[in-house]
């Protein structure tokens, strides 16, 4: 009954005609103080913006995932930080939750209220827009073909895909050659936003080719490293903090908060005609 009641919650915002709106950010699981302030500044934003979910973008818990759906991170780590945002949050996974049991994060989804991640990549609807949440660390022919599928038929308003690892990015790890060829393809013309963790910073990107096509990594959701811009970049910084998106019809926003929820960088983006 509790899990229902978020769930209604969450999609009457959408049902309203406002919007899309929610937050997201990865590479927060060390269940550490930093992690914490980010979660409260989550907390913050989302009481004054009315967030309807939230993205998690993997490594979600360090350094090796978890073992059970009983783990003690599941508190460190995950309800004792973001319970109090009474938010559902949609999960993907990172390279280092592959370190652990992923079945155990795929299990959690049947006993928790706020914690969704019905399979390795899946995809559900908000409001105006439909997400596509991949597993990029186990990026194999049959989960490009089912993107491939779904982004296709979609009917959306908008499409965002999310997932760990950055497609292109001028933090620690840099760009993502296999993702390069072989996931971005199948975004040109079709997809809005790719949103990724995996670098520990933020950053805003445009695609060379596509002028609707933007990246977004978020990935300071419990510690940062140095980044640098580059010819793709529209913006980045080395600070832990989290990200939010409101799409609306013809509009999106985007912002990028500091670990206190202020924001310290915004930008508007029009629908693809």
């Amino acid at each position: 009954m509790r899990r229902l009641i978020v769930l209604f919650a969450l999609g009457l915002h959408s049902l309203l005609g406002e919007g899309t709106q929610f937050v997201f950010m990865g590479d927060a699981g060390h269940g550490d103080p930093p992690q914490y302030e980010v979660a409260k500044g989550m907390q913050t934003y989302c009481a004054a913006k009315k967030c309807e979910f939230a993205l998690l973008l993997g490594d979600n818990f360090y350094p090796s995932g978890v073992k059970t759906t009983t783990d003690s991170q599941w508190k460190t780590a995950f309800e004792v930080p973001y319970g109090p945002l009474k938010l559902l949050f949609r999960v993907a996974l990172g390279n280092h939750d592959h370190a652990g049991n992923i079945d155990a994060q795929i299990d959690y989804t049947k006993i928790s209220a706020i914690w969704s991640m019905p399979s390795r990549y899946y995809t559900f609807s908000q409001g105006n827009t439909q997400f596509f949440v991949i597993d990029s660390t186990k990026w194999d022919g049959v989960q490009r073909e089912w993107l491939k599928k779904e982004l296709g038929q979609s009917q959306a308003r908008w499409k965002v895909v999310a997932g760990h690892h950055p497609i292109y990015s001028y933090g620690q790890h840099g760009h993502t050659p296999e993702l390069v060829r072989e996931l971005r393809p199948i975004l040109l013309g079709k997809a809005d936003f790719y949103l990724c963790g995996h670098d520990h910073d933020k950053q805003i990107l445009k695609d060379s080719e596509d002028s609707a096509l933007f990246y977004v990594v978020s990935g300071g959701g419990s510690e940062t490293r140095a980044v640098q811009g580059g010819l793709l970049s529209l913006y980045h910084a080395s600070s832990i903090g989290f990200s939010s998106l409101h799409l609306d019809t013809d509009t999106a926003v985007l912002g990028m908060h500091s670990s206190g929820g202020q924001l310290d960088y915004e930008r508007k983006f029009q629908h693809r005609k």
